[in-house]
């Protein structure tokens, strides 16, 4: 029987990505950690190879926390074992915010700061090499 891995998805669209992935090749979204579905721990993919170091989710020989259980629900829990989520941090927005946001906003505000800078630097360069 072959080994079961974990599988990783894109929490942004829901893309199955490569445990290593970077970005998601269908969104374009950039990871820079794994989320936990069950608990909501963020580490590296690394941590995430054999299950949630924080609280066991997909693990192989993990028990369900309960026994009383009908088989449907142990059907619905054995599908959904080993998919952890490709995360990026929201750094200004509260943990409690289940908004998706646009497409717009995925870079940092210091990214188009930046950009204008360096844009007007080059402008102000070009007028005084114009005269």
């Amino acid at each position: 029987m072959a080994k079961k891995q974990a599988k990783f998805f894109c929490e942004n669209c829901g893309e199955e990505v490569a445990q290593n992935a970077r970005f998601c090749n269908k969104c374009g979204r950039f990871f820079s950690a794994v989320r936990c579905p069950q608990c909501g721990k963020v580490g590296s993919s690394h941590s995430f190879v054999n299950g949630c170091p924080s609280c066991g989710y997909a693990e192989k020989n993990s028990k369900s926390k309960s026994t009383n259980q009908n088989k449907d629900s142990q059907f619905e829990a054995k599908n959904k074992k080993s998919h952890f989520y490709m995360h990026k941090p929201k750094y200004a927005a509260s943990s409690s915010s289940t908004k998706k946001k646009g497409a717009g906003s995925s870079l940092p505000v210091w990214i188009y700061i930046l950009t204008l800078g360096v844009l007007a630097v080059m402008i102000v360069l070009l007028i005084k090499c114009s005269y």
